[in-house]
């Protein structure tokens, strides 16, 4: 990049827009090599994760073959195993909101993963981050199963401006091997909202 004359960024990647163009109209940019904005802060960020680099190439190819479809940020959602465990997160945690000066409110819960019924059942941690009225930021999981869909739920969420008394009223699917029939994340978003009067 640097011998074609393209710029390199803060962050060390290329700078794209939201169409994935860099400085250069008819050169596209897309996953390890890009720099996109942050969906929350709006910072440039490179992402380094296959799944966001999946969106983005997506994003260049239609653009390069005539269409116009943007990419408005990234939120990298990710969701690691090791071992037993899943271990994902997707936003703002809340000691990087605290670091980016954001003002945010904050929560942590610890509720069954299925229903408890189940012999197997276990436990699955969820944190939550929202600004100071209670939109949204971020969601972090740690459990032995159900870790990716919840990321895949709170990534959606976030980019829709949910409000944590609107996740709180949401209806969720159930079945006893799947999931609890009262989702922690429901549990956690109104004990917030009580707890911070929103």
């Amino acid at each position: 990049a640097r011998k074609s004359g393209i710029s390199i960024g803060k962050k060390g990647g290329i700078p794209v827009d939201p169409w994935m163009r860099t400085e250069y109209q008819n050169i596209y940019a897309a996953g390890d090599v890009a720099e996109v904005k942050d969906y929350v802060t709006g910072k440039p960020v490179i992402t380094g994760l296959a799944s966001t680099a999946l969106v983005q190439g997506r994003i260049a190819g239609i653009n390069v073959s005539g269409g116009n479809v943007r990419h408005e940020g990234t939120l990298c959602p990710f969701v690691v195993h090791l071992g037993e465990y899943e271990v994902g997160c997707t936003g703002l945690t809340s000691s990087r909101a605290e670091s980016e000066g954001i003002r945010h409110l904050f929560g942590r819960f610890r509720g069954p993963d299925i229903a408890k019924v189940v012999p197997w059942s276990s436990s699955i941690v969820t944190w939550l981050v929202t600004d100071h009225a209670g939109k949204l930021l971020g969601a972090q999981f740690f459990g032995r199963r159900g870790v990716w869909a919840r990321v895949i739920f709170c990534t959606l969420a976030i980019m829709r401006g949910v409000h944590l008394t609107e996740l709180e009223g949401i209806e969720f699917g159930y079945h006893p091997l799947t999931n609890p029939v009262v989702e922690p994340l429901a549990v956690l978003a109104e004990a917030m909202s009580r707890k911070y009067k929103l």
